[in-house]
């Protein structure tokens, strides 16, 4: 794979938890220096192979167009500790982002459209994906 080969585009994800599309916006050099300085040379690809969901989901909020960001907007929340009692809370933006992640299909969604917005193609994540699956079967062995 070649860097030419990178073609990076907006794709969007559903969140059930939300019941709202959000759309990611293709990474700009912006972007590219703010991932080197926030998580270092290798720490993207380090996210990626160890799907650190804390680190992911920073890099997927900073990619969030405009009018997805709005739908992640500070909103009063109850929130009932283990002892059953009850507190308001303002939680929106990467917090909200966070609580509204749910289950498997959601997170690989988001992997997958984050992937797209960094410039793979579908093609090229299959062929990083069936890499791994390669790679794991031979660690079995």
């Amino acid at each position: 794979m070649k860097l030419s080969d990178l073609l990076p585009q907006s794709t969007s994800f559903h969140l059930s938890q939300l019941d709202e599309d959000l759309t990611l916006r293709p990474i700009t050099l912006a972007d590219e220096i703010w991932l080197n300085e926030t998580f270092g040379e290798t720490g993207v690809s380090e996210m990626f192979s160890t799907l650190n969901f804390i680190e992911i989901s920073r890099v997927v909020y900073r990619l969030l167009d405009d009018d997805s960001k709005a739908k992640l907007k500070k909103k009063k929340v109850t929130i009932y500790n283990e002892d059953g009692e009850e507190s308001e809370h303002e939680i929106g933006g990467l917090k909200l982002l966070q609580l509204s992640i749910s289950g498997i299909a959601e997170k690989e969604a988001i992997v997958g459209g984050l992937l797209k917005c960094l410039g793979f193609t579908e093609k090229m994540i299959d062929d990083l994906v069936d890499d791994d699956q390669e790679e794991s079967k031979k660690k079995d062995q």
